[in-house]
């Protein structure tokens, strides 16, 4: 059974969203004016509308099932009695679907912010928060942040600085997992068609919950928790210097082996490293580098190892002698 929607039925939407055109807003009162009816219909609507806010909302049957008789009048009076109060319990979903429906097409839609793969965006959001996206991620969420939860979703790295509410958590859905917050700031991390999340808290705590396998637990400022290829919830450690480079523009080595130079370097730039010779691996390097580009940080590395490196697209190969254990 389904219930398009009528003309009366957006005009009330749009006004009481208060998003109404002035004309609207006459049409619609000539409309509540032209019928007791359609007057009753309007009070009875806008109660069904603030239900249809609630993040928890129960249709009022009764209500709802009255204004589905007037609209199905022949039909109603020929249903048997024992399918009466399902009927009466499906008219009042349908009933206020179509108000959720119109709420969120035309008065709070949802907004999709992606980036490329070399790009890094700013997003304000609706109550205050602001979300800096990296590359090849997407942030989506509502125009208003409306209802008892703040909530977005991510596919990608972030990194939230989240406005305080202690009246309406602030959650995030991810594929891998899910985070809960009041207000506090943290990065993370979750890339599409992979189990593996990561969370890196900077201020504040914040509930960190598997979607795989439901271990939640807290992380508090200056500890990163991961979820791994399997979906577990790993135990929190120490945030490393550089875990949120991307952010800080800002890379740091300090004797760090090449092998973990190598897999830094990749994730900050996007592309694959690759040797010639293992022993590079064993090499160490100690630099730092303020909003770092590669061709310079590849350049210094060579230069410091006695390196030199190709490049071909995002592939990079580092060929020398390397170092001996």
């Amino acid at each position: 059974m389904y219930m398009k929607p009528t003309e009366s039925d957006i005009l009330m939407a749009k006004f009481f969203a208060g998003e109404a055109t002035p004309e609207e807003q006459k049409t619609l009162l000539h409309w509540r004016e032209s019928s007791p009816d359609n007057e009753a219909t309007f009070t009875t609507s806008r109660q069904l509308w603030e239900q249809s806010l609630a993040a928890d909302w129960e249709p009022d049957v009764t209500a709802a099932w009255s204004m589905v008789q007037k609209r199905t009048q022949p039909v109603a009076k020929f249903l048997f009695l024992q399918r009466k109060q399902w009927m009466q319990l499906a008219a009042a979903m349908i009933l206020v679907s179509s108000f959720i429906w119109i709420y969120s097409t035309v008065y709070n839609p949802t907004v999709q912010v992606t980036t490329a793969s070399n790009e890094i965006k700013k997003v304000n959001l609706p109550d205050g928060s602001q979300v800096w996206l990296n590359h090849s991620s997407q942030l989506s969420y509502r125009k208003k942040l409306s209802g008892k939860q703040r909530v977005v979703d991510l596919s990608g790295e972030a990194y939230f600085e989240v406005a305080k509410n202690a009246e309406k958590p602030f959650v995030i859905h991810t594929e891998q997992a899910n985070v809960q917050v009041l207000g506090t700031a943290f990065n993370l991390k979750a890339i599409a068609d992979t189990k593996a999340a990561s969370l890196n808290v900077t201020e504040g705590k914040v509930q960190f919950t598997s979607a795989y396998s439901n271990e939640s637990g807290i992380v508090v400022a200056g500890q990163k928790a991961l979820i791994d290829k399997d979906g577990r919830l790993q135990p929190t450690e120490p945030i490393a210097i550089n875990d949120m480079a991307w952010k800080s523009d800002q890379l740091v080595f300090n004797n760090v082996s090449m092998k973990e130079v190598c897999r830094i370097l990749e994730n900050h730039f996007n592309i694959t490293i690759s040797v010639t010779d293992t022993n590079i691996y064993n090499c160490h390097f100690t630099a730092t580098f303020n909003k770092p580009k590669l061709n310079k940080v590849l350049t210094v590395v060579c230069q410091t190892l006695q390196l030199t490196y190709s490049q071909k697209g995002q592939q990079i190969v580092l060929d020398g002698k390397g170092c001996k254990q």
